[in-house]
């Protein structure tokens, strides 16, 4: 028996996009949780700057200093990418087999 490739690419490209796909909301979820613990932080800047407690200067390297802080907390983020394109590997791998397998 023949392999359709093209259809079997098509299966695999299906099978990596729903693995990836349910990863989304987890690396969503992540990032608002991320962003969640500098939120404070960030309306103080945006007062103090406001106020002119801060300088444009100053509220740049506040926010640089915010940025390396958010910068640590989303290497999560790439353990989940990780994840995601392993199982999205694993899935789309698993759809080839079957292929093989069905041909033999």
């Amino acid at each position: 028996m023949e392999i359709d490739f093209e259809q079997v690419f098509r299966n695999m490209l299906v099978a990596a996009r729903d693995r990836l796909d349910a990863q989304g909301p987890r690396a969503r979820d992540y990032f608002r949780k991320v962003l969640e613990q500098q939120k404070d932080v960030l309306a103080r800047l945006a007062r103090d700057r406001v106020s002119g407690a801060l300088s444009d200067e100053d509220l740049r390297m506040e926010l640089e200093a915010v940025r390396a802080d958010v910068a640590a907390a989303l290497e999560g983020l790439e353990t989940i990418a990780r994840e995601a394109v392993d199982g999205a590997w694993n899935a789309a791998v698993g759809v080839l087999l079957e292929a093989v397998k069905a041909a033999l």
